[in-house]
């Protein structure tokens, strides 16, 4: 079964994190926006049939009294020039490409155009021949250094379409020759938000209260079988009781092909999904089930644990272990305890995930380094997700060895209701590691300060042993071959092959420098998962090219196997919050309850306590990406700022360390792109987590 006819299976998707807005049609920028009624308004007007297609961007804001408003460009142009009718011409900055400098009248409204050629690396734009898509901080100039830049009325126009076009993002959806978003907030809530338009099919679905519109380009399939519905909203249903959210706003969702064998992938943007599907996945699929839970994950941890900001500090980059880490560790949590995964399943891909994190040439690097290179470096890329993954497992291990129920428990009080979900929050106001922190502290002392100190801010690297996954799994031993990619890696976000190693296994696979990669699947440390690249030749000739990414040398793993009958364990169902332990616990914190069936506290739920997963699943591939670094980051832990209230059981432990300005850009994919000055050798300060 291809994926294709399923596609709209997909509508029966869960959660959501921004209160969704009123958007209607409207006619052009000037004519549908009154004077005043918002601050900041961009139009964009497509150029679909243009060779190449590019974009025409317009931004009217206010003047306010400046002679100089400076604008940031998003990321990934290939060419942007200024447009014909703006009101000012734009001067690039020294030292900085991505920002323009614009001198103006001081007073009235001021309006500036673009005209933007996307380039190969506009992650977050796609252009179809008549449809669109774009992420916020793909397509919109943003303005910088603004007063009162947290609280605006912003309005996002498309315009320029056919009559019958249909839209669908973040802040609504509607139809018409044009649409108009109309909000309210920050600039990240402009920034971080999906709007997609044009010949686009749409179904409209209800689940158990939830709105629900699912969008497609016209030409694809919406046929769904009811296997495929019945197990994403078995998989929805179950995250949303996990985590005991009434909450049903709407969610929208785009699904967007992808190239032939690459992995699915999901990206979260406020009230919206935006899905990468290739047409030749088969179902079931464990990449396909961990890219939809890892989507639905990231729209609700980042923000709905508190701020993981001051406002105006801009060092989310230092708390990437955390929301990385949350959202690696839930999503492996939850496909097992929800049966989407077997036991089988969950070591392949933890297993997978040691290997990768153990071959880390920067494997020991401090916070500081990873938060300045984690976005743009591939050896520092992985190091959030599987440090804040390993160390929510020991924390988890520690709380259950104190006699508590462990780490969930623990979350759950300190979830915020959507309404007050945000990234960024007042000085006076805790972070969201101030008040983990804190919360950990009534069971587990200072012990969790400690390990953020040693783990996080000095790079110590994580040990695995024979209880580093629960009960649920046994560990051994394995000798395999040391993972060897054989060219540049770099090559794999450039699309160029660079950097064969004459004697490797690439060359000898027959990749040769030069060569532009079409298409690939890479499961990097993971030396069982074969390379697979499409490659075209400099006459455009196509080759497939796959081969063992292993060198000469052998090293030793740890590996882990489900115990017997894992999850009919007491222990192990203990572990994952199921089975007999988890009712006794509700119980005695809640009292009598008329039916509990987990730990998710619905009564009368009715199932069993440890469900056995829909389909066999040992056989199928373990080559999906879990968990993708690109997507929506968030960031790290250690960071200068004033020390915030941590709640009830004391305040979260300052320490030092060495010091060193980080700052946070908005950047790909609704992520961070970073830079630093400072470094070693600074004096010590202060740190607050």
């Amino acid at each position: 079964m291809t994926l294709r006819p399923t596609l709209a299976a997909l509508l029966l998707l869960a959660t959501t994190l921004l209160p969704a807005r009123a958007a209607t049609p409207t006619a052009t920028l000037a004519a549908a926006v009154p004077s005043g009624a918002c601050q900041l308004a961009w139009q964009i007007t497509p150029q679909l049939a243009s060779s190449p297609r590019q974009l025409r961007v317009a931004l009217r804001l206010d003047s306010g009294g400046r002679r100089r408003t400076l604008l940031r460009l998003p990321a990934g142009w290939q060419g942007v020039a200024d447009d014909e009718g703006s009101d000012a011409a734009s001067q690039p900055v020294a030292d900085d490409p991505a920002l323009r400098s614009v001198d103006h009248a001081a007073s009235g409204p001021l309006t500036l155009r673009f005209r933007l050629t996307p380039g190969p690396a506009s992650d977050g734009l796609r252009l179809g021949p008549d449809w669109l898509m774009l992420a916020g901080q793909a397509a919109l100039p943003m303005p910088e250094g603004l007063p009162g830049a947290e609280a605006l009325t912003l309005c996002v126009t498309i315009d320029g379409l056919p009559e019958a076009s249909r839209y669908l993002g973040s802040h609504g959806s509607g139809s018409g020759p044009q649409m108009q978003w109309r909000f309210t907030g920050g600039l990240a809530q402009a920034q971080l938000a999906l709007y997609a338009g044009g010949a686009l099919q749409v179904v409209n679905r209800n689940a158990e209260g939830q709105p629900l519109t699912l969008a497609l380009p016209a030409a694809s399939s919406t046929t769904a079988e009811p296997p495929v519905i019945d197990a994403v909203a078995q998989a929805a249903t179950q995250q949303r009781r996990f985590w005991r959210d009434a909450d049903a706003a709407p969610l929208a969702v785009l699904l967007l092909p992808a190239p032939a064998r690459s992995a699915p992938e999901g990206t979260a943007l406020g009230n919206a999904l935006w899905l990468q599907v290739p047409d030749d996945l088969r179902l079931p699929s464990s990449a396909l089930d961990a890219a939809v839970t890892e989507a639905l994950l990231r729209q609700r941890l980042p923000v709905r644990l508190g701020p993981l900001v001051h406002a105006g500090r801009s060092d989310e980059a230092l708390r990437a272990w955390l929301g990385e880490g949350l959202v690696a560790f839930y999503t492996h949590r939850l496909l097992l305890r929800s049966g989407a995964w077997t036991p089988e399943d969950y070591a392949a891909e933890l297993n997978r995930r040691i290997a990768r994190y153990l071959a880390s040439p920067v494997l020991a690097a401090d916070n500081l380094k990873v938060a300045t290179g984690w976005m743009t470096d591939p050896g520092l890329a992985d190091l959030p997700a599987a440090r804040g993954e390993w160390l929510a497992l020991q924390w988890h291990a520690a709380l259950r060895a104190a006699g508590q129920p462990g780490l969930d428990g623990v979350l759950r009080k300190l979830m915020l209701p959507a309404a007050q979900a945000r990234r960024e929050g007042p000085l006076s106001a805790p972070l969201a590691t101030h008040r983990l922190l804190a919360a950990l502290r009534h069971t587990l002392d200072d012990a969790p300060l400690r390990d953020l100190t040693e783990h996080i801010d000095r790079g110590v690297p994580f040990g695995f042993a024979a209880g580093s996954l629960g009960p649920c799994f046994r560990l051994a031993s394995v000798r395999l071959p040391e993972w060897r990619l054989g060219f540049d890696r770099n090559a794999l976000a450039t699309g160029v092959v660079s950097g064969v190693e004459p004697g490797g296994p690439a060359e000898a696979a027959g990749l040769r420098d030069g060569m532009a990669i079409r298409s690939h699947r890479v499961v990097h440390g993971d030396v069982e998962q074969p390379v697979w690249l499409q490659v075209a030749a400099a006459d455009g000739t196509l080759q497939t090219i796959s081969y063992t990414a292993a060198g000469t040398r052998q090293r030793e793993l740890p590996r882990y196997q489900p115990v017997a009958q894992a999850l009919q364990q007491p222990a192990c169902q203990g572990w994952l919050g199921l089975g007999p332990e988890a009712e006794a616990v509700i119980a005695s914190a809640r009292g009598p309850r008329r039916a509990v069936a987990d730990d998710d506290g619905d009564a009368g739920a009715a199932v069993a306590p440890c469900r056995p997963a829909r389909v066999a699943k040992a056989s199928r591939g373990k080559t999906g990406k879990a968990a993708k670094a690109a997507k929506a980051k968030p960031s790290a832990h250690c960071s200068s700022g004033a020390k915030g209230k941590a709640g009830k059981g004391g305040k979260a432990g300052a320490h030092s360390g060495k010091g060193g300005k980080a700052s946070a850009k908005a950047g790909k994919s609704g992520g961070k792109s970073t830079k630093a000055t400072g470094g070693a050798g600074k004096a010590k300060k202060k740190i607050r987590h």
